[in-house]
């Protein structure tokens, strides 16, 4: 049923819901800018209160930098993931634009629409996941201090500076969700209307433009080419002791460049790699249907994948880099006591940085498993059709679970392979003048957790749809528009 009511004004006073559906469809944005708002005025909070505890101009600064480096890291998961699931839910509903085109509505005016609903949706959950964020970062100092983990001491609880970072947190996310909401649904609206008709029916994703295609190729050429010549830079620089700290600005600016390449060129780089991977899923109907499926739509695919990959590669990044970093302690001079007190400073250290990397992949799965239900309920007619054709449920259940295992197991490839090589070359820009050699770690046990983790996740977020589509007829679903 067409969500276009006969009472609305063609091209005139658009409602969210005649364009997005139901105000459901933007729950995955909502979480994230709460997340995201959370995550932010927690690092604030923390931040202003261990600078109560240093000395020091320099230091009084240190802290809030890095809170931002991290804070900032988590809008470009969020970014991404909600330009996907905004993408995903406009992929959707491309008839329902399409109708609204016909009868008189805009281009600009749904623009307006789409930008205008996301960014209200992700400011107000923004500001709530804040205000959690405070209140969570205020509460878990006092009980630091109560069980005397941390001194008791006036540490701040109100301030101009505190509430004017966590007021810009807010402005912030809701912007990101705005430009999310632009960029999510431009492939859809650049559509022609006849064109978006004849392409519902099917479940491909209408392609970009081919002069755009071309710059993004460009770009990702450029990119890669140009991140990999940095890492390479960075860990020759790394071996120099007078410059270090060139070396590390070096390799952080090659992760940067390298990872934002295999980001924007993820619709050529991702389904090839999902295209191998999936010939470990057999010979038999379902598994050949899956695999075909996984590749065949290459814009579904990179939506799905890409916030998994990020997520995997960051965690994977620190894992690696303080592995690689204990693994260089014995050249860096330090015998007896000296050298189990560095390994245990540094176990403490990586411990935390990875623990607040973290909620970048708690971002990046939450968008991850959205997208994931998503793209399964939109694919009704296809399981319906298959069902008339004489595929079982369970076989249709096998080719949803094993079109996730194929799509999982490349993005948990590449993201490892991505964090293992800016972990290491991280480490060994930092720490490459005090030895010869490289210094490689390599945490086994992290890197098959990680694994595991995203694999469970991907299963388990593709059959409770699946589950929901199959509860339709065959005849039902083929009336699934």
């Amino acid at each position: 049923m067409s969500a276009i009511s006969p009472t609305t004004p063609a091209g005139r006073g658009l409602s969210p819901e005649v364009v997005l559906g139901e105000r459901g469809e933007l729950t995955t944005t909502r979480l994230i800018a709460g997340l995201s708002g959370a995550y932010g005025a927690v690092m604030i909070v923390s931040a202003a209160g261990l600078s109560a505890l240093v000395t020091g101009e320099r230091s009084g600064l240190v802290l809030p930098a890095v809170a931002s480096v991290f804070v900032a890291i988590a809008l470009y998961v969020a970014t991404l993931t909600m330009t996907n699931a905004v993408a995903t839910v406009m992929a959707g509903r491309r008839r329902d634009v399409a109708l609204l085109r016909m009868i008189g509505a805009d281009e600009r005016e749904l623009r307006s629409v789409v930008v205008g609903t996301v960014a209200r949706a992700a400011t107000a959950a923004a500001a709530v996941g804040a205000a959690v964020g405070v209140a969570v970062g205020h509460g878990g100092r006092s009980l630091l201090v109560m069980t005397g983990a941390l001194p008791d001491e006036a540490y701040p609880w109100v301030s101009v500076a505190m509430a004017a970072q966590v007021l810009a947190l807010v402005v912030v996310v809701g912007t990101v969700g705005g430009l999310a909401g632009r960029a999510g649904s431009r492939q859809v609206l650049r559509l022609p209307p006849a064109q978006a008709m004849s392409a519902a029916e099917q479940a491909r994703t209408p392609s970009a433009p081919r002069r755009l295609r071309l710059l993004r190729r460009l770009a990702t050429a450029g990119l890669l080419g140009g991140g990999a010549l940095l890492l390479v830079a960075g860990m020759v620089l790394g071996e120099s002791l007078t410059q270090s700290g060139l070396a590390v600005m070096t390799a952080f600016a090659g992760a940067v460049a390298l990872g934002t390449g295999v980001v924007t060129g993820g619709r050529t780089v991702l389904p090839r790699v999902v295209a191998v991977c999936g010939r470990a899923l057999g010979t038999s109907p379902s598994a050949r249907i899956a695999r075909r499926n996984a590749v065949d739509d290459p814009d579904r695919t990179t939506r799905s994948l890409l916030g998994l990959v990020v997520g995997v590669g960051l965690v994977t990044t620190f894992a690696t880099g303080s592995a690689s970093l204990a693994a260089a302690l014995p050249r860096m001079g330090f015998t007896g006591e000296d050298q189990v007190l560095a390994e245990r400073f540094l176990s403490i250290a990586s411990a935390i940085m990875i623990g607040i990397v973290v909620i970048s992949a708690v971002l990046s799965a939450v968008g991850f498993v959205a997208t994931m239900s998503t793209t399964v309920l939109q694919r009704r007619r296809e399981m319906g059709l298959l069902q008339a054709l004489g595929f079982t449920p369970s076989q249709v259940r096998a080719m949803v679970t094993g079109e996730a295992v194929a799509m999982t197991g490349s993005a948990i490839v590449l993201g490892l392979a991505l964090g293992v090589l800016f972990g290491v070359v991280g480490a060994q820009s930092l720490v490459g003048s005090l030895g010869t050699g490289l210094a490689v770690g390599v945490p086994w046990a992290s890197l098959a957790l990680i694994a595991a983790g995203a694999t469970v996740l991907v299963v388990l977020s593709s059959r409770a749809p699946a589950e929901q589509a199959l509860r339709l007829t065959p005849i039902e679903a083929l009336r699934v528009t």
